[in-house]
């Protein structure tokens, strides 16, 4: 029973599914405008925008979910081929490498992040400080959130830096039309390096490299000049989300022990001791949802779309 629930479920994420869908809610006139997103976790981000405008607007609004970049601009591509192009439509997708590549669509109807992806938009140095203030429960005459900020901001420069040869050949892969899997890299034991004010280790594992689908070949002349010019955008902004995510669910879970032991030994006087100890990434990402701010510009996109 489950197999054929999970066939169904695979077929439903399927890009034409997903447009068959749009294609019978534009057709009922269902909704004014359709939104379409990568995955869940945007829904959790960008909803806030999108109820926002929708409210200003007295605009009716459905999205969907594509799955995943691929499947997105697989969509996309059906309705640019379409005879449904006078809808209302808007596509908000992650930059990823495609825009230092090139690869990116730009189309009037596609929102592409200012920066790696969604995650960027939510691991911010402003929104660490928001949340370690009013998780924390912290009297900020006691500590100095600003230098916690930076701290964040300078481990995780460190992990951009220590990331740029293997980003290199990542971007040198991709340029040549190959498919990575960069979840496969473990980010969470350098980071914690780095936090520990230690030296990063000096090369990448191989056996996570060839998880990722890296060949010695991607490590050439071309890959390090990719490097160097990926390197010199903001870190915080094009270091790879889920890296970020990781990043920020570690450095939280650190500052949280620290800020617990200052506490217990009479540091500090405030300290809320109930504060959720759930540092998971994904549990992380919705937290820091509430504290961080909406993209600049998407507002405007979809008010523009709407109109």
């Amino acid at each position: 029973m489950n197999s054929f629930k999970d066939a169904l479920d695979k077929v439903a994420r399927r890009p034409v599914a997903i447009f068959h869908r749009f294609r019978l809610a534009a057709e009922r006139h269902d909704c004014d405008v359709h939104v379409f997103l990568e995955g869940y976790d945007d829904v959790t981000f960008y909803g806030k925008t999108i109820d926002s405008a929708a409210a200003k607007m007295q605009k009716r609004w459905v999205d969907y979910i594509c799955f995943g970049k691929r499947n997105l601009d697989e969509v996309e591509r059906l309705y640019s081929a379409s005879d449904l192009r006078n809808k209302k439509v808007l596509f908000i997708r992650d930059s990823d490498f495609d825009a230092f590549l090139g690869y990116a669509p730009i189309k009037d109807y596609v929102f592409l992040t200012d920066g790696y992806s969604v995650e960027n938009y939510v691991c911010t140095v402003d929104t660490i400080k928001t949340f370690v203030t009013r998780n924390f429960g912290i009297d900020t005459s006691e500590i100095a959130v600003d230098d916690i900020g930076n701290e964040f901001k300078e481990r995780v420069r460190l992990l951009f830096t220590w990331l740029k040869p293997l980003l290199g050949a990542a971007l040198a892969a991709v340029s040549s039309g190959r498919q990575l899997d960069l979840d496969k890299l473990d980010v969470s034991t350098p980071f914690k390096a780095a936090l520990r004010g230690e030296d990063l280790p000096e090369a990448f594992d191989p056996a996570q490299l060839l998880a990722i689908g890296l060949r010695d070949s991607d490590f050439s002349i071309e890959s390090t000049t990719l490097a160097e010019r990926f390197s010199n955008n903001d870190d915080a902004r094009w270091l790879r989300g889920k890296y970020l995510l990781t990043a920020a669910s570690i450095f939280l879970e650190h500052i949280g022990s620290r800020l617990l032991t200052a506490h217990k030994e009479g540091k500090i006087h405030r300290f809320n001791r109930r504060a959720n100890t759930n540092y998971q990434p994904s549990m992380i990402f919705e937290r820091l949802c509430a504290y961080a701010d909406q993209p600049p510009g998407l507002e405007e996109a979809l008010t523009r779309i709407a109109a």
